[in-house]
């Protein structure tokens, strides 16, 4: 990080060789801090609060859709700090931060599936989020909503929103579990993603659909 609190030696995004990737490379280098270096670990919240939903450009609408992992980085790196440093001071002195949090968490369910907990994404961060639903965005979706519970009752004692937050984290749990796993050879497997909630959609989804997502507008 430099001396303006902007992550270096990574690049924020993968123009002009694809211009989809944004900024995936900097969120694994930073997990490790979490432990590591929580300081540093806390200066990376920060930035990804600011820069980790891709603005709207050229040829996408950006928002929370294009991709819910690299959206979802700053909520993420939040619940993970507070469960391994128990540090109320960073959330208390900066209240913006949960605020900021809970209005990327608000943006996440208005893409809520009409029938299940699940919540579409476009991209992961360097290829398509395969299927209607793909199955690792989801559980950071999980996660995300995991980590604000914790925060809104141990840090801010609002059992009303932690319950909340909770219920939604173990709604997705349960509908990943119900509709993104199957009986497969070695027991339960999970799938890359899924085509739809019945069983005839579940593991497939057609090629023309996603191109129709991803065309240049």
């Amino acid at each position: 990080m430099n001396q303006e609190g902007q992550i270096s030696g990574a690049n924020w995004g993968s123009y002009p060789a694809t211009s989809q990737i944004w900024m995936k490379d900097m969120y694994y280098a930073f997990l490790p801090f979490s432990i590591l270096e929580p300081d540093l670990f806390k200066k990376g919240i920060l930035w990804f609060l600011k820069y980790g939903i891709r603005p709207k450009g050229g040829r996408f609408d950006g928002g929370v859709y294009h991709s819910l992992t690299n959206s979802l980085s700053s909520v993420i790196m939040a619940g993970l700090y507070y469960e391994y440093t128990g540090d109320n001071h960073l959330f208390l002195s900066n209240p913006w931060i949960y605020e900021k949090m809970e209005e990327i968490m608000a943006q996440v369910m208005k893409l809520k599936a009409p029938d299940a907990w699940l919540f579409p994404s476009l991209w992961i961060s360097d290829a398509l989020s395969l299927g209607k639903y793909h199955t690792g965005s989801n559980v950071l979706v999980w996660k995300a909503f995991q980590g604000l519970s914790l925060i809104a009752r141990n840090v801010l004692d609002d059992e009303m929103k932690a319950k909340e937050y909770q219920d939604i984290a173990q709604n997705v749990f349960f509908d990943i579990e119900k509709y993104m796993t199957l009986d497969g050879k070695f027991g339960q497997q999970y799938l890359e993603g899924i085509g739809g909630l019945t069983p005839e959609e579940q593991r497939f989804y057609p090629v023309h659909t996603m191109k129709k997502n991803i065309l240049v507008k």
